[in-house]
């Protein structure tokens, strides 16, 4: 039986990425984005919005240069579409020396949404990634 692992999410960064740079030349950038749930409340007949928030993550590999993309062009509060597939990440705490996991997203793949207008940059209008991302701890 074949296994999929894809997301696919449309919401807003909670805050502007943090970039992290490596002596090897590669970087890491991160942030957390939201999106609701809708869901009926019981109670009172009326929807309600519930806020859901996810770590996501995003690398350069080889010629694809995701990371300076979403250094460049996403800040918080802007309306993006994004695409990837789950990783777990695990490390140990420097404080502590405990074992430690999160579920994070590796973005694949980056749509902007909101209008032009709303943008003080000008930006590509779609990322492609084809490269696979490794497990790389926050």
């Amino acid at each position: 039986m074949s296994n999929l692992n894809k997301v696919i999410l449309i919401g807003r960064p909670t805050r502007d990425p943090e970039v992290r740079t490596f002596t090897d030349g590669g970087k890491l950038v991160t942030f957390r984005f939201a999106v609701n749930n809708r869901r009926k409340n019981k109670d009172t007949g009326e929807y309600e919005d519930n806020a859901v928030f996810i770590d996501c993550k995003a690398n350069n590999r080889g010629t694809r240069k995701l990371a300076d993309t979403v250094e460049k062009y996403v800040f918080k509060g802007k309306l993006l579409c994004l695409e990837g597939h789950l990783v777990l990440d695990e490390w140990t705490g420097k404080e502590d020396g405990k074992n430690h996991q999160a579920l994070r997203v590796a973005i694949d793949d980056l749509h902007f949404i909101d209008s032009k207008k709303d943008t003080p940059v000008s930006e590509p209008p779609f990322v492609e990634c084809e490269e696979d991302f490794g497990v790389d701890p926050f």
